[in-house]
């Protein structure tokens, strides 16, 4: 057997904002981000992500801006980075404080 990589969470701040994605190291993280740049509005060459402890993820929550009890996989309020990370198996931007 192989050494399976873990997902970590990696933060990116740039300017005010904030922002959130699991990757297995820094330059996928920074992949992740480049995917969104247009989108965020992001400067690529000016960002560092900064990997954030596993025991801290606790401490972290996503809020739901889409939430609706209706409608299967969007009827959560809110959760901690540790219980999106129970479920998350691929790397993927996850979180932004553009959104809040």
């Amino acid at each position: 057997m192989g050494n399976k990589q873990e997902l970590k969470i990696y933060l990116i701040e740039e300017n005010e904002e904030k922002h959130w994605v699991s990757a297995y190291n820094v330059e996928g993280a920074t992949k992740q981000v480049e995917e969104f740049k247009d989108f965020l509005d992001i400067d690529i060459d000016n960002i560092m992500p900064k990997e954030v402890s596993k025991s801290k993820w606790k401490d972290h929550n996503i809020n739901n801006t889409e939430y609706n009890p209706k409608v299967p996989g969007m009827d959560w309020e809110a959760m901690t980075f540790e219980e999106f990370m129970k479920e998350n198996t691929t790397p993927c931007f996850f979180c932004s404080s553009t959104f809040e």
